[in-house]
């Protein structure tokens, strides 16, 4: 059992230095035992890259190695053997140390309770192959169950939390959250452990206290500290500046190792010196017994109670096993003869509790299975310490864990009608239009489009002019005005009462908006020299054409970027949805239609986050009008169903839009010597000043509300004053009024 116990703690210190690149300064408590024990029964019917794969990040080769060549005839209880491939050469003798070592774990004992079970859920119509079945049954006692994730899914993760609730005296509960399993569901394997053993040397209650826990140079928590004068071996790492000390339990078959820096420097936790250089063999040297001295110890430990969940896919993904969670590239041809099995999810949960009387601890894992179409998205001491609990006849770690701490282009093409020479032409590059009268042409019918009242949803837009009283408007601008935009044009008198007008201008967009756009145009950004005032609003609600169940909506984190998540209102929902894959920018695509098909909402989600970023970066800085049309067109879309996890979220957003169109290559506009807008007024006197956009748009269960308005100001050129802007990831979105192609509303979600 030795070489498998090296590979497992190997895996132990690889996945908590992957844990803690997303954990810095937070907990961390996990079940190496479960973990591995869970890939270690997927591995058993892996092949090719896939087993590869698995084994390096599991340190397996070397146990197969090490095993295999000194391997001993097995006896009668081990199952017959199979022909393993070559990735699998001594891969037997990895499954019998697992054998081994699940049954000494589960020795019945008088004085602590130590068990691990596992168990296989397979849908009833999918065949596993038979060897497969016999072999987990024999080497991992993971009794098949055959169950309905076809039709019951959620009956089933009911059942198999009931499963792992009662193998760890309740400890864990829900490990599958709701939608975790679905129609497409082939297996899920579970691995669950529990562990409840008293002090070989007990602390007194009498002797506890309210203590500080420096958790930085300059912070502390009060904690209760547990106090304990007794003879235990200690080790004190002069190098690193650490010391290590081994707390037995009763008989001595398991033990808690506490390593603690001297000191903290600076505004670290005081552990990232001994984090960064820690390895397998550097622990096992410092545990062996002979290196450790017995010595009188003044021991004071803070009482502790840790719960953690962890989703291990991107942790072992980024670890190597990489085929296994690949719809198109796993190969688990050794669980059934159809090569469309992937790993969809690993999910971990953890539970430990210290005190005067001993460790109460429990983990559970649960490997999910499914078959794969085409990719689905799940639209997850008196100072820092660390600490793992070891089975000391196999040295195997069952438990690792660390203590820290108790509408705009509508406006703008009403300016292109009275604007003339570069103005013109660069207002028209700017918007992409090749002929402005098409251009104007096309408006008055998209306004018929979206103003249609026979609709099952609420989509309306509005356009109005406000002028100077006291200035002439050509009139072919005025007529045009109306007659392509249903622009109609009100005087105000901005010369004496700006104000007024402003609050007027800001009722007409609250009321076209239901109240969800106020306070367009802020104070002072209108006075005596505002000449005209351009404004568009647009307001739109509909139900999704398949709403999510509320029942289903759950707080889960999301993730801001590598390193930091928030949580939110998480809804789920499996049904068929438009969806593609584009591999170039790693980037799923989904279509999310509203009642009536018409219009759709369409999220952009990158597979994962790199460090520092959102995991957007590549795809906004490549993203164009033509890769987007041709990404979500008839032809790349395949409706499909999707196991769809979307945040409940609102966003309200004001823009300066002034530097932006700048930026863009509209210049002339803003400049009181270039401007000619003498398409609006014969004096040729206007100059555009300022820009502003304000949206709003919610997303629930039920479907979308959203809101914008756009408002354009002209003062007068010689009296111009030049002024001088975020659910189990970050995502674009935008919604699309489908029978003209029309973007109406665009947003990137990033923090709740």
């Amino acid at each position: 059992m030795e070489p498998l116990s090296v590979s497992t703690n190997r895996f132990t210190l690889d996945l908590y230095k992957k844990l803690n690149e997303t954990s810095k300064g937070q907990n961390i408590f996990f079940s190496p035992w479960s973990i591995a024990t869970a890939l270690s029964m997927v591995y058993l019917g892996a092949k090719g890259d896939t087993a590869t794969q698995m084994a390096e990040v599991l340190h397996f080769n070397q146990t197969a190695r090490e095993e295999g060549s000194s391997e001993t005839r097995p006896s009668s209880a081990r199952p017959k053997k199979r022909k393993m491939d070559p990735e699998h050469e001594g891969a037997e003798n990895i499954h019998s140390g697992f054998k081994k070592l699940l049954s000494d774990i589960n020795k019945r004992r008088n004085t602590f309770l130590l068990k691990s079970a596992n168990r296989l859920y397979e849908e009833k119509t999918y065949r596993l192959l038979p060897e497969f079945l016999q072999l987990i049954t024999s080497y991992y006692n993971a009794k098949p169950q055959a169950v309905n994730f076809k039709r019951a899914a959620e009956q089933v993760r009911a059942q198999i939390n009931s499963w792992v609730e009662n193998q760890t005296e309740r400890k864990i509960q829900s490990l599958l959250p709701a939608g975790s399993l679905h129609s497409r569901t082939v297996m899920v394997l579970v691995n669950a452990i529990y562990f409840k053993g008293t002090w070989e040397k007990k602390f007194l209650e009498k002797n506890t206290s309210e203590m500080p826990f420096r958790i930085s140079k300059t912070k502390t928590k009060p904690v209760q500290m547990m106090f304990l004068k007794d003879k235990f071996f200690i080790l004190h790492e002069a190098t690193m500046k650490f010391r290590i000390i081994e707390l037995p339990y009763v008989e001595n078959e398991l033990s808690m190792f506490v390593l603690l820096p001297d000191d903290i420097s600076d505004n670290t936790t005081g552990l990232e010196m001994v984090e960064r250089e820690l390895t397998y063999e550097k622990l096992a040297e410092w545990t062996k017994s002979s290196n450790m001295m017995k010595a009188d110890v003044d021991l004071y430990l803070p009482k502790l109670k840790v719960e953690e969940n962890y989703d291990l896919k991107s942790p072992l993904s980024s670890m190597g096993i990489q085929n296994a969670f690949d719809p198109r590239q796993a190969d688990f041809t050794g669980m059934s003869v159809k090569k469309d099995l992937f790993i969809s999810q690993v999910i971990h949960k953890a539970f430990v509790e210290v005190n005067e009387e001993g460790t109460e601890a429990a983990a559970a894992t649960g490997v999910l299975m499914m078959r794969s179409r085409v990719p689905t998205m799940t639209f997850k001491a008196d100072h820092p310490f660390l600490f793992f609990i070891r089975h000391n006849k196999s040295q195997t770690i069952l438990f690792f864990g660390r203590f820290c701490s108790p509408s705009i282009s509508s406006a703008l093409s009403m300016v292109l009608l009275g604007s003339k020479g570069s103005t013109e032409a660069q207002i028209s590059k700017v918007l992409s239009l090749s002929s402005t009268q098409d251009a104007h042409n096309g408006y008055q019918s998209l306004l018929s489009e979206i103003n249609d009242p026979n609709t099952k949803y609420i989509l309306r837009t509005a356009n109005r002019l406000y002028g100077e009283k006291t200035l002439e408007f050509l009139p072919s601008f005025i007529e045009s005005s109306q007659k392509s935009y249903h622009a109609g044009l009100e005087q105000m008198d901005f010369l004496h009462a700006w104000e007024d007008s402003r609050r007027q201008i800001n009722g007409w967009v609250e009321e076209r908006t239901e109240g969800k756009i106020q306070n367009l145009l802020a104070e002072g950004i209108l006075n005596s020299l505002t000449r005209l005032v351009l404004v568009n609003a647009i307001y739109f609600k509909g139900n999704w054409e398949e709403q999510f169940d509320k029942q289903n909506t759950s707080e889960r984190p999301f993730r801001i970027n590598k390193n930091d998540t928030r949580p939110v209102q998480m809804m789920f929902k499996e049904a068929h949805f438009n969806m593609t894959y584009i591999g170039d920018f790693q980037t799923k695509i989904l279509e999310l239609p509203y009642v009536g098909n018409e219009l759709s909402m369409i999220i952009l989600l990158p597979d994962s986050i790199q460090d520092g970023s959102t995991g957007l970066e590549r795809l906004e800085k490549e993203l164009t009008y033509e890769k987007l049309m041709v990404w979500i067109s008839p032809k790349m879309m395949e409706s499909t169903n999707v196991q769809v996890s979307l945040p409940r979220f609102k966003l309200e957003e004001n823009y300066d839009l002034k530097p932006l169109l700048r930026s863009m290559g509209m210049l002339d506009a803003f400049d009181s010597g270039k401007a000619d807008f003498s398409g609006i007024s014969s004096g040729n006197e206007l100059v555009l000043s300022e820009v502003v956009h304000k949206s709003f748009v919610e997303v629930n269960e039920e479907g979308t509300e959203a809101a914008a308005a756009t408002g354009l100001m002209f003062v007068e050129c010689c009296a111009m004053i030049v002024p001088e802007f975020t659910a189990d990831h970050p995502f674009l979105f935008f919604i699309r009024h489908n029978k003209t192609y029309s973007i109406l509303f665009c947003g990137r979600f990033c923090c709740p």
